[in-house]
């Protein structure tokens, strides 16, 4: 029950970032047990116009201040057991307010 709330939860950020020009998300998937259920998130900056990095200090620097994880393969992983309920919607706001302004 609790996996299928995260999963529900991960499902809400990938709708709203998928539609991102130059974005492109996917579920992390809970593998036996070895990787937490999240969202995985790799940008094309020639879309963009930002790279990973660009949005993960944008991010910080915002309030509320967000912090994440720029995997070796240039994707901004988010995993939902850091996330309180409801806060997973503030992460997405806030990534689609910094790849639209």
């Amino acid at each position: 029950e609790r996996l299928a709330e995260i999963e529900r939860r991960c499902q809400s950020v990938l709708t709203q970032l998928k539609a991102l020009p130059g974005v492109e998300v996917q579920m992390i998937d809970n593998v036996i047990g070895h990787q937490p259920l999240g969202v995985s998130m790799k940008v094309d900056s020639a879309i963009t116009g930002m790279t990973v990095e660009d949005i993960v200090d944008k991010l910080k620097e915002g309030d509320p201040s967000i912090w994440t994880r720029v995997r070796p393969e240039d994707t901004i992983t988010i995993h939902m057991f850091g996330l309180a309920e409801g806060q997973e919607q503030i992460v997405a706001e806030e990534i689609r307010k910094v790849l639209t302004e």
